[in-house]
């Protein structure tokens, strides 16, 4: 209960302080993805799916995951120009959870097929990654990069495609730092990545968080555009949020653990202590408010592992209860041993899988 409670706390402090975040903004769609035939056109913004309000690409992102868990068709809703459309969003076919969990949340929205509008404009470095790629070869918060192997690009996420194609292989980026044009060589970490529809793919990631150049946020917002949203509420309305929040996550993580059960759902998706102290460091690098969220759901998390029917744990304590209640006596010592033993082995079993998991994605 502390834990639920402390949850529901820090995700009422994370909406007080103020959620930042993108505006889910179509680009260019292709007409066979998911999207497209939603009904989606490029420019539009998503608002709605679901019952869920969309304010952000988190927003979007943890929408559509509960959708694919729950292999749902949800109506969406989109606006283009203040005119208000609806369609259904097909997820039947949508795994998101099938692979590794952290990896199908950074591509459920390519499997979706959104892909983010944006002015054409420089990408800025919002923050580099500890012992990365960027960081190695000396990038900083703050530069511009301008060039990658001599050629311009459109916007930031021509740019990341760029990176992503170069997996293990060299690039120079041409990288503005106050007055100055420096070119830096990276070499993009390659990165293999399960993605939606069960393929294996290599991509290059160099640990760098790019967004537009100011210059080019500015010239969107005079022509009515703005990118970069923040939503801060008022103790009220952040505690309502907080407690929607605590229980679309709760579901979720709910169905994820009935998706482990029936084998629909990867043991991958478990994470130990090593992810959970890297999520946390890169948690912190982006924003107080999206470490308060992480704390939040890591709270969740233990509350809802607590309450599962398993001896040692307080939910196979009230399992026990059940059972002498209904049996009307005390269960015996050698069943409450014998109970204990498997409720040991499971947890010790789960343990031994994140583990696992941790020191694979570390060799990897």
């Amino acid at each position: 209960m502390a834990n639920l409670l402390l949850a529901l706390v820090l995700w009422m402090l994370m909406f007080m302080v103020g959620v930042q975040g993108v505006l889910p903004k179509a680009g260019v769609l292709a007409p066979s993805s998911l999207l497209a035939q939603s009904g989606v056109r490029d420019g539009d913004v998503i608002t709605q799916v679901g019952n869920q309000a969309i304010h952000s690409l988190a927003d979007l992102r943890l929408a559509v995951l509960e959708g694919g868990v729950d292999s749902a068709k949800v109506p969406i809703t989109f606006e283009h120009h203040g005119a208000v459309s609806t369609g259904v969003l097909n997820l039947t076919e949508l795994k998101p959870l099938a692979g590794n969990s952290t990896d199908a949340s950074r591509d459920v929205l390519k499997a979706i097929g959104f892909v983010l509008w944006s002015p054409a404009g420089d990408a800025v470095i919002h923050a580099v990654l500890p012992d990365s790629p960027a960081a190695l070869a000396g990038l900083k918060q703050g530069d511009i990069i301008t060039q990658i192997n001599g050629a311009s690009y459109r916007d930031p996420w021509a740019l990341i495609d760029r990176v992503e194609q170069s997996a293990g292989v060299p690039v120079k980026l041409t990288v503005k730092r106050g007055e100055n044009l420096d070119v830096i060589d990276v070499t993009p970490k390659a990165e293999t990545q399960k993605m939606a529809n069960g393929q294996i793919k290599t991509f290059g990631r160099m640990g760098a968080q790019l967004g537009l150049a100011p210059a080019a946020i500015e010239q969107a917002k005079r022509d009515g555009v703005h990118l970069l949203v923040l939503d801060r509420y008022d103790p009220l309305t952040a505690l309502s949020m907080a407690a929607a929040r605590s229980w679309s996550m709760t579901t979720l993580t709910f169905s994820v653990f009935g998706g482990l059960l029936t084998g629909q759902a990867s043991l991958s998706n478990l994470s130990g202590p090593v992810a959970i102290a890297e999520f946390a460091g890169q948690s912190l690098i982006i924003g107080f408010s999206t470490f308060l969220g992480f704390l939040a759901l890591v709270s969740l998390s233990l509350a809802i592992m607590n309450l599962l029917p398993v001896p040692l744990l307080d939910g196979g304590h009230l399992v026990m209860y059940v059972i002498e209640a209904i049996r009307g006596k005390p269960a015996e010592a050698a069943m409450e041993a014998f109970a204990t033993k498997i409720g040991l082995f499971f947890l010790v079993s789960l343990m031994a899988v994140a583990f696992y998991n941790d020191i694979s994605r570390l060799l990897h």
